[in-house]
């Protein structure tokens, strides 16, 4: 894999030779997938790719430009092209200027070294061991990234970083034409050897064999105690639509005009803080600005949102070290979120339900429709269980649910001790750390 190393001075020449400001990112990145379906692996990819971007300002004006082409005569032409489209812009009143001087933490280069296939076909051979073992069928994949980000401009910031995370999602089923139960289980870690096929496994088998006994649920407000992947699902969304401070400028997040106001109940603390889980994810952001800790809701309080340098000009506020690659339009965002830990067991939160639901995760989650109350609609999946009580009584079919999460978060009658750590659609070791939750009056529909 190339590495920042190789190419660094030569990009530090180029951006530090003009008039005007310039910044350079070197991002290198090494994907590997294992792939299995009805319990055979048909998939053992592994991919590698180095991108350098451009971003030049002379007089405000932003030009952006990338190429895959690291000789020296391909650099030099996507310089040019950044600056073309520069002359092109309108100055942008917001651009405050690129971050100066030397970040205020060292120089990191790659630190462990990235799996290799073999290793992530025993690991997947593992988990296909367990679930057949059980007379199940198996689904998922296994996967690693990883690589370095190199950031440099013509201020004096030089900063690199590597990344690591390695995945893991699993499904057990019992086949029975397509029409049979479903368990699910994920594992997000920055050591592959840390995976335990055998209890992930066991999760997914013990869910998919507990949904054999269907029973029948009418449509309405439930409880519902949200495990970790449903949880995590959530909060990506918020994030998405709301934690940035792109959508907090423009008056689209439900934390717009709000910051200071309790907006959900007191026992909700989430933040950000990429030293939450040593080892995974990026420590820079993508100006070359140490990630910060941000708390986002603290004890319900709406609390504060994550900037960029051109994000925090606008919002009078500093960069919070959360810029994203400056061809993403979305702005800053969590790459590293947490929701704090109550004191509830999974076991106790069941027990408390007269009458309710357990949910393993969501999937077609929308966050879109009305993001400043933050409304989401989704449907559950591969593991939906009634509780009446406080036991288990059988699995449910489907339910769509639509539902203004801070609402929903204002009802949350208890939030569970451990926490579990999965990765997210940003990638980049992007991770969600979140604990099960216990919320009041859940609104489901139907499954249609």
């Amino acid at each position: 894999m190339i590495e920042g190393g190789e190419v660094l001075e030569q990009l530090r020449g180029l951006v530090e030779r003009g008039p005007h400001q310039a910044e350079t990112v070197f991002l290198s990145t090494r994907t590997g997938m294992t792939r299995f379906a009805a319990s055979r692996i048909h998939q053992n990819l592994e991919r590698q790719e180095a991108t350098v971007l451009f971003r030049v300002a002379p007089d405000q004006r932003i030009g952006l430009a990338h190429t895959t082409d690291l000789r020296p005569a391909g650099l030099e032409s996507c310089l040019t092209r950044a600056l073309a489209i520069a002359r092109l812009q309108k100055p942008n009143p917001w651009f405050a200027g690129l971050p100066a001087g030397p970040a205020d933490r060292p120089l990191a280069g790659p630190e462990k070294p990235i799996p290799e296939p073999a290793q992530r076909l025993e690991l997947a051979h593992g988990l296909l061991r367990e679930v057949t073992g059980a007379g199940l069928q198996a689904a998922g994949s296994f996967s690693t990234v990883g690589g370095e980000l190199v950031v440099v401009n013509s201020e004096g910031r030089l900063a690199r970083a590597p990344y690591r995370l390695a995945e893991s999602v699993l499904i057990a089923m019992d086949g029975n034409g397509g029409n049979g139960s479903s368990g699910y289980a994920a594992w997000a870690g920055h050591d592959p050897a840390d995976l335990d096929p055998e209890r992930l496994a066991a999760v997914a088998s013990q869910k998919c064999i507990a949904g054999r006994q269907v029973v029948g649920l009418d449509p309405g407000p439930v409880d519902v105690l949200l495990e970790p992947p449903a949880v995590a699902g959530l909060l990506d969304w918020l994030s998405y639509i709301g934690f940035g401070g792109k959508q907090f400028n423009e008056g689209t997040s439900f934390l717009s005009g709000r910051l200071g106001e309790q907006i959900t109940g007191s026992a909700v603390t989430i933040y950000d803080d990429h030293a939450e889980i040593p080892g995974m994810g990026l420590g820079i952001d993508f100006e070359g600005v140490p990630r910060q800790r941000v708390d986002l809701i603290r004890d319900g309080v709406a609390a504060g949102v994550v900037h960029d340098n051109l994000s925090g000009a606008r919002a009078g506020a500093a960069g919070t070290g959360h810029a994203m690659s400056p061809d993403v339009e979305w702005g800053p965002m969590p790459l590293n979120l947490a929701m704090a830990p109550g004191r509830s067991t999974r076991e106790e939160m069941i027990a408390s339900m007269d009458r309710g639901l357990v949910v393993t995760r969501f999937h077609y989650l929308n966050g879109l429709l009305d993001t400043r109350r933050a409304l989401f609609t989704g449907m559950t999946r591969d593991g939906t269980f009634l509780v009446r009580q406080g036991r288990v009584a059988g699995s449910v079919a489907n339910l769509r649910f639509t539902e203004p999460m801070l609402e929903a978060f204002s009802r949350i009658a208890a939030i569970g001790s451990e926490r579990q750590s999965l990765g997210t659609w940003a990638g980049r070791g992007a991770t969600c750390t979140v604990p099960p939750v216990l919320i009041r009056g859940f609104h489901f529909d139907n499954g249609d």
